[in-house]
């Protein structure tokens, strides 16, 4: 991915203030039903050029890549090893010593992936049973982000930042259920239209993505993130942050599809298993010298119907070598629940270094 700086570089000629970093990530997983995936690897590539004493671009590229995950018990399927490549390309705009503009495109082809899905459904005899069914799908995104920031931008022991963004996001996928065992018949291959029988008997009993996966169909979910976050500098060396998302759909999320299946390969270290309503974050900066300690939590909720609660907790060091080179090493947590109370918990494992010219 180092192509995108070297094009980016030469397409700017030389500049002040340029920065390049590139971090790789590890993120596991605990495979349930709610999130059938193990974990992912991955390598984030970014870089920032000044075009003029007020325009600067940005340029990022994300590869994802999912390990193939056996069969965790008798009866369900195993995942598909998948890559995902997501390129972003923004400008900000300083209008003087306090105000920053930025708008920032992202987007990434289509990534096919396959996974076992869990859900309950009635059998032949009518009784609900548990289900584990395999799933595929092929996903695309796309996502636009416009943003404004204010600095105080003094030398006072307390100074201010704010900022605020809106984030479109277009999310194309399409699910198919290409096999299925009832729990109770593990080792008989239910066909999808066995299943959509099953679903339909008496009346639709399966939850809408099943449904949604039973039907083969394309379906899009677009929604709308509303950011906004606020930062105290004390005696120039903590940072006290607060920052909040808040998520609209204007589709239903739990009609969509398997939304963790669908999403999987566009996220790093934390992520989601189902689409948010909120997500609030805390933190805290220090810095002693040439090194930066960071502390944060987290903590939201997710659509009805597709999850319950999301919390989380991390750290990053950082350590500035030079005037001009960097690294930092970071560390997360992340507890999820889904509508049934089931807990899903995560880990995740990132190492960076940045270059500054």
């Amino acid at each position: 991915m180092r192509w995108l700086a070297a094009a980016a570089l030469i397409a700017t000629g030389a500049s002040a203030a340029n920065t390049v970093s590139d971090e790789v990530f590890v993120n596991v997983t605990q495979s349930s039903d709610t999130n059938p995936r193990s974990g992912n690897l991955g390598d984030a590539l970014n870089a920032s050029f000044e075009l003029s004493p007020a325009w600067s671009l940005n340029a990022g590229a994300l590869l994802t890549h999912e390990g193939a995950t056996p069969s965790a018990s008798p009866g369900e399927f195993p995942s598909s090893a998948d890559a995902v490549v997501l390129l972003s390309v923004g400008l900000d705009y300083l209008l003087d010593d306090h105000w920053t503009f930025g708008a920032n495109l992202s987007g990434s082809p289509f990534a096919t992936a396959v996974a076992n899905a869990s859900f309950s459904a009635p059998n032949a005899s009518g009784n609900t049973d548990h289900v584990n069914a395999r799933v595929q799908s092929k996903t695309s995104e796309l996502t636009g982000t416009l943003d404004a920031s204010y600095d105080t931008a003094g030398v006072s022991d307390l100074e201010w930042s704010f900022g605020a963004a809106v984030t479109f996001t277009h999310l194309d996928t399409n699910q198919a259920i290409t096999a299925a065992h009832f729990a109770s018949a593990p080792n008989r291959e239910v066909t999808p239209a066995e299943l959509r029988a099953a679903c339909n008997r008496g009346g639709p009993h399966c939850i809408p993505q099943v449904l949604t996966a039973l039907g083969g169909v394309p379906a899009n979910l677009d929604s709308q993130k509303f950011s906004a976050n606020a930062m105290a500098t004390i005696s120039r060396d903590t940072d006290l942050r607060l920052s909040a998302d808040v998520y609209h759909y204007d589709q239903e999320p739990a009609a969509v599809g398997f939304f963790d299946i669908a999403n999987a390969p566009y996220a790093g270290v934390g992520i989601p298993i189902a689409p948010l309503q909120f997500l609030v974050r805390p933190e805290i900066t220090h810095r002693i010298g040439d090194l930066s300690l960071r502390l944060w939590v987290q903590a939201g909720k997710y659509e009805s119907g597709t999850g319950d609660n999301t919390a989380g907790i991390g750290a990053r060091v950082q350590y500035k070598f030079t005037r001009s080179f960097r690294m930092w090493l970071a560390v997360s947590g992340q507890r999820d629940t889904d509508v049934d109370d089931n807990a899903t918990n995560s880990a995740g494992v990132a190492l960076g270094a940045g270059y500054r010219w």
